[in-house]
């Protein structure tokens, strides 16, 4: 087994280990559920951390906001490759996820995008195969977008799976811009909360032992975000709509009602505007 924290400093990094435990706990107790991640229940059995603090908070609530992350995550990577068979997809600050694993990419490109300390532990426990790629640079680095094969007319896909709450505006914005400006016709999904949410999703954070890591970014409305720049189309969705609420315990039901009634979590998705009449990936 691979004692984790060896290799994770504490703090951003670490909180990897969140969607890991949620989704591969789930999936190991509930392998016949519509939301399942068998990779994920894999790679937990091979990891050395004491995950006590961090189930006694993963309420069954906290653990189907990360299934239904990866469940969007999976339908939008399914319709690009169908609809762009040689495009690029990136999944930013990857972390320990199995997106990847999950699909069928035929001739499309997969970039895993994490800073060096994160991708020495992917590499131990999710070496890449077929057409997956690592790339070990802070997102924040411009420096990763000219490591990625992009070829506009194939188009690209960028995936930010529980990601951007761990940044401020002020950083995710030239982020964004820069991306916009350099795949042109390119497509970004990312979830976010509101700011409301971003108090309780900062509550669960520290009850599960990561006292370091702090979420900042949130959204209230699209509107903020297509505010940055002409260069961005920007939608934003209902982050429950597929949630099984049919087997879901009265609090957690009760959690998500009031969740999706407050617009708390949402699936962002920021179109580029294309250069030569390219436009951007269709849904």
């Amino acid at each position: 087994m691979l004692k984790i924290a060896d290799y994770l400093s504490e703090g951003t990094a670490r909180t990897l280990l969140m969607p890991l435990c949620c989704c591969g706990t789930a999936s190991r107790l509930n392998p016949e559920g519509g939301i399942y991640d068998a990779r994920a229940a894999e790679v937990l059995r091979q990891v050395d951390y004491d995950f006590t603090r961090l189930r006694r908070a993963g309420i069954e609530y906290t653990m189907l906001c990360c299934l239904l992350r990866e469940w969007h995550l999976d339908k939008l990577v399914r319709a690009f490759v169908a609809g762009h068979p040689e495009g690029t997809i990136v999944n930013l600050g990857c972390g320990l996820s199995t997106a990847a694993f999950r699909q069928q990419l035929g001739a499309c490109r997969w970039y895993d995008l994490d800073v060096p300390e994160v991708i020495r532990v992917r590499q131990m426990l999710l070496p890449p195969e077929g057409g997956q790629q690592l790339v070990a640079c802070s997102l924040l680095d411009p420096a990763w977008m000219e490591a990625v094969t992009f070829v506009p007319e194939a188009g690209a896909l960028f995936l930010a799976a529980g990601v951007f709450y761990y940044f401020s505006e002020a950083q995710l914005r030239p982020l964004v811009l820069g991306m916009a400006r350099h795949f042109p016709g390119g497509r970004l999904w990312f979830d976010a909360v509101s700011r409301r949410g971003l108090k309780i999703a900062n509550l669960f954070v520290r009850l599960a032992g990561f006292r370091q890591a702090s979420m900042r970014f949130a959204v209230d409305d699209p509107a903020e975000l297509a505010r940055w720049s002409p260069l961005l189309r920007v939608q934003g969705s209902s982050y429950y709509v597929d949630a099984p609420r049919q087997r879901l315990g009265l609090v957690t039901r009760l959690h998500v009602d009031i969740g999706e009634r407050l617009g708390m979590v949402k699936n962002m998705t920021v179109d580029f505007a294309g250069r030569q009449g390219i436009s951007a990936p269709a849904a």
